[in-house]
């Protein structure tokens, strides 16, 4: 059990892999680990993405870090009150991310890629195209300046009445490389794209 941490040597606490497992496994195991770990990204993340409330015993230096205050207040709201600073937490474009269906790098999510082209019936409009690997597909119609939020939400929900999805998903445009970040959430479709 994590808790037997706490009669664990120094050694033991700054074993990077026998932490690493016990905040897989209990993320509040954090709080045992020592200060040098608790100021390691990856296993803040790991600590976060297993509770929420583990953000508490981040690293200092760590609690201004948009993804790992991310990852936490999704498990757990009031989290926020660990970010620093706590400004951070009420950024549109993290209100944004909160509440969009796109997520986080390491988060076990479908890929959804998404090809976008002008609607042929509006102007005004983009016809938006997602596939799954499973070949299923979803097309919606959103403003010229529809947001990345909106796109993700529009496909989630076209993809959740045809199955059954997780929370979050992974966002990738036909030519582009990398997967959008949930704090594209509140960028236009049309800049992400000319980028």
């Amino acid at each position: 059990h994590w808790t037997a941490l706490k009669y664990g040597s120094k050694v033991v606490r700054s074993d990077r892999s026998v932490i690493l497992e016990a905040v897989r496994q209990h993320g509040m195991a954090l709080q045992l680990a020592s200060v040098e770990l608790r100021a390691d990204p990856e296993i803040v993340y790991e600590a976060v993405k297993n509770d929420g409330d583990a953000f508490a015993y981040a690293h200092e230096a760590l609690r201004g870090e948009r993804v790992l205050a991310l990852r936490a207040v999704r498990n757990v709201q009031a989290a926020q009150e660990y970010a620093r600073p706590r400004s951070l937490c009420r950024e549109p474009s993290f209100l944004a991310a909160q509440r969009s269906h796109l997520a986080l790098p390491g988060d076990c999510a479908p890929i959804v890629s998404v090809d976008v082209e002008a609607d042929p019936r509006d102007a005004s409009k983009l016809q938006c195209t997602g596939s799954l690997l499973s070949g299923a597909t979803v097309t919606c119609v959103l403003p010229r300046q529809g947001t990345i939020k909106e796109l993700a939400d529009a496909l989630w929900k076209g993809f959740s009445t045809t199955r059954e999805m997780p929370h979050w998903v992974h966002m990738i445009f036909v030519n582009q490389d990398e997967a959008l970040s949930p704090f594209d959430a509140i960028r236009p479709i049309s800049e992400v794209l000319s980028n």
